[in-house]
């Protein structure tokens, strides 16, 4: 049962997300930066709950991903440590990466639906001009 609700959250937001990037190509619309940041949140929301599982392939995913991280420019370890919360996956990092997936990410994501929504009205909604 746990699978299943990672499956549709995870389909339901990454359609929804593709459906709503799609219309704005297909209208040839101006692509505006809340777009940007609802992907981002998504993909976040995506890999954050990737290693709530707590399994051998999630955390060799989050292993992978992370180490990705220590390759930015001026900030690598510190962006390592700041996604691990220490200096391998451990125990650390499932309660941050909960926190992340359950409260700090969906509170953002919920201000730029919101956002995104009330500009939607404000311009005319989709069915204006084209």
């Amino acid at each position: 049962m746990r699978k299943l609700a990672g499956y549709a959250g995870l389909v339901v937001g990454v359609v929804a997300v593709a459906m709503s990037v799609y219309h704005v190509y297909a209208r040839l619309t101006t692509y505006a930066p809340d777009q940007h940041a609802l992907l981002f949140l998504t993909l976040g929301l995506s890999f954050t709950g990737y290693l709530l599982p707590w399994d051998q392939l999630a955390i060799w995913a989050v292993t992978v991903g992370t180490s990705l991280a220590g390759y930015s420019p001026f900030i690598a370890k510190q962006m390592n440590f700041l996604l691990l919360g220490g200096v391998v996956v451990g125990p650390e990092t499932l309660l941050r990466w909960y926190v992340l997936h359950v409260l700090a990410l969906p509170f953002v994501l919920v201000l730029f639906l919101a956002v995104h929504f009330w500009r939607i009205r404000k311009d005319g909604g989709i069915s204006g001009p084209l």
